[in-house]
């Protein structure tokens, strides 16, 4: 999870928008859905990363049929070698 944006948020005591498109049926286009997070980032890595990923968990519940659940941006098509891992830089 990445902290960043709770760590600006926190830095500078930001409002923070947790947004989602909710394709329409039929070619319809899309809603575009806004939510405030209404907790407050804590400063704790760990802490704020717990508050995102269940800010998105509830993202994601409202619409999981909609949901990317695989990316496989990253994996080898099968048959084709794998690239050589790169030594230290």
């Amino acid at each position: 999870t990445m902290t960043l944006p709770a760590r600006l948020a926190f830095q500078f005591d930001a409002i923070v928008l947790f947004f989602y498109c909710e394709r329409r049926a039929q070619g319809a286009g899309y809603r575009i859905h806004l939510r405030r997070l209404e907790r407050r980032f804590t400063g704790v890595a760990r802490t704020d990363a717990t508050i995102i990923n269940a800010e998105l968990e509830a993202l994601i519940r409202t619409c999981p049929h909609q949901y990317l659940w695989a990316y496989n941006r990253y994996k080898v098509p099968p048959g084709v070698e794998p690239p050589a891992a790169k030594g230290p830089a």
